[in-house]
């Protein structure tokens, strides 16, 4: 089955909580989470993880070494 979108993501909680239906153990779930949840349970939205050195997100969250930063560019 085709997926409209993939997610990658080096968070392998974040990962498994997306993955798992209802909010489980955490407290204070925002609406967003939970559509997540059902765009998952749909097949409308896959999940991936990808290792920390090749995720290009931590370019603009993190400080990284220029030649990290270099490979992305």
């Amino acid at each position: 089955m085709n997926f409209d979108v993939v997610v990658r993501s080096d968070s392998t909680a974040a990962l498994q909580n997306a993955a798992k239906l209802g909010p489980g153990r955490i407290r204070h779930v925002e609406i967003a989470v939970l559509s997540v949840k059902e765009l998952v349970r749909r097949r409308l939205l896959r999940l991936e993880h990808i290792v920390g050195e090749d995720n290009v997100a931590d370019i603009h969250t993190k400080h990284v070494k220029p030649n990290v930063l270099a490979k992305f560019v």
